[in-house]
C-alpha cells in the first residue's frame, strides 16, 4: 500500500488587505482602482482561493484564466442591476444581498458591468480541481454546467456554506481545519450539483467501508495520529472516493474520522498530563499530540472533558 507521508502541509496563504494581495499587484490599474478592500486566502495545492471584497463597481475585463468563480452579494447600495456575460447568453444580476452567480472565467470575452458599492465573497477554483472534486462526488457522469452560468440565482446554503469557508480561512491554524474546509468545499459542490439538475448517488449497504478497510485506516490513525493527516490520504487507504470517506466512515464506525483523530489526541494528552513532570507545558504536551498551538490544545480539552488541561493534572 502505496501512501503519501505524513507532513505538516503550508498554511493557508492570507493577504490581510488591497496591497497584500499578490493578485492585486498584476491587474491594469483601472482594474485595481476598483478595489476598496480585500482579505484574500489561497490554498494553491487544491487549486482553490476565497476572497471578501468591497468593490466600488463591479470588475471584468482581466486576462483569462482556468478558473470557476461563484461569488454572492453580501451587502450593497447599488441601485442597478448588474450586467454579466459569462458566454452563455447576457442577463442581469439583481443588486440585492444574497444573489450569487457562477461562471467560467475562461471566456476572453465576459464580462460583468455595473457601479457599486459591493460587498461580496467570491470562491474561485480550479476548473481541473473541480471536476475531480464532482467526479468523487458522482463519478463520471458529471453533467454540463452551462445551465449555472445563464442566470443569478440565489441559495441560503451555497451563501451560508461560502460565508462559514471565510471563517474556516481566518482559523485555518485550529484542530484538523483542513479537513472542515475539505468538507465545506465538497458541500458547496455538491449544491452547485443540484442547481445543474444532478442528484448526488444514493450510499447503500453494498457501499459501506470492507473490513480491511477499516482495519487499515485505523491501524494508520493509530499510528500518526499526531501528524497533520488529511482526509484524501485516509480515503486512499480505505480505496474510496475522498468526496465519500467522511460519511462511509462514520456510517462504518459510529463516528466521523475527524472525531476519531481528535480523541486520540486528547487520550495521549491525559497520558502525558498525568505522568510527566510539571515542567511540561501546554505548548509541548500540544505539539506532542499534534495540536497546532495550545491555545486550541486546551480549547479542545475543555470542550472534551469540561476542565482545562491544567485542573484535570492537579486533580487527578
Amino acid at each position: 500500500m502505496n501512501v503519501e507521508s505524513p507532513r505538516t502541509p503550508r498554511p493557508i496563504a492570507r493577504s490581510r488587505s488591497v496591497d497584500q494581495w499578490p493578485n492585486w499587484r498584476t491587474m491594469p490599474g483601472w482594474i485595481r482602482d476598483r478595489f476598496i478592500q480585500v482579505e484574500q486566502f489561497e490554498e494553491p495545492s487544491q487549486g482553490w482561493e476565497i476572497a471578501e471584497v468591497i468593490l466600488a463597481e463591479a470588475v471584468s475585463g482581466g486576462e483569462p484564466n482556468d478558473f470557476y468563480y461563484l461569488s454572492v452579494v453580501v451587502d450593497t447600495d447599488a441601485e442597478r442591476d448588474v450586467e454579466v456575460d459569462f458566454g452563455h447568453g447576457a442577463f442581469r444580476r439583481p443588486s440585492r444581498a444574497g444573489n450569487m452567480l457562477f461562471g467560467d472565467q475562461t471566456y476572453a470575452d465576459g464580462y460583468l458591468k455595473g457601479a457599486g458599492p459591493f460587498h461580496n465573497i467570491a470562491f474561485y477554483i480550479r476548473k481541473q480541481a473541480f471536476h475531480d472534486r464532482l467526479c468523487n462526488i458522482v463519478g463520471d457522469d458529471v453533467p454540463p454546467l452551462d445551465v449555472l452560468q445563464t442566470k443569478s440565482f440565489r441559495d441560503d446554503g451555497l451563501q451560508t456554506m461560502l460565508k462559514y469557508l471565510v471563517k474556516q480561512c481566518r482559523h485555518n491554524d485550529a484542530p484538523l481545519a483542513r479537513w472542515d474546509s475539505d468538507e465545506t468545499i465538497d458541500g458547496i459542490c455538491r449544491r452547485l450539483l443540484l442547481f445543474a439538475g444532478q442528484k448526488e448517488p444514493a450510499i447503500g449497504p453494498q457501499d459501506r467501508l470492507q473490513p480491511e478497510g477499516v482495519k487499515q485506516v485505523l491501524e494508520y490513525v493509530d499510528a500518526h495520529f499526531t501528524q497533520d493527516l488529511t482526509r484524501d490520504q485516509l480515503a486512499q487507504i480505505a480505496g474510496v472516493a475522498p468526496g465519500h470517506f467522511t460519511r462511509l466512515f462514520r456510517q462504518t464506525t459510529g463516528e466521523t474520522p475527524k472525531r476519531y483523530l481528535l480523541q486520540l489526541r486528547i487520550e495521549k494528552a491525559k497520558q502525558l498530563l498525568l505522568t510527566s513532570s510539571q515542567h511540561l507545558g501546554m505548548a509541548a504536551i500540544a505539539a506532542e499530540c499534534g495540536f497546532s498551538s495550545a491555545s486550541h490544545f486546551v480549547m479542545e480539552f475543555r470542550k472534551q472533558l469540561g476542565v482545562t488541561p491544567d485542573v484535570f493534572r492537579r486533580y487527578h
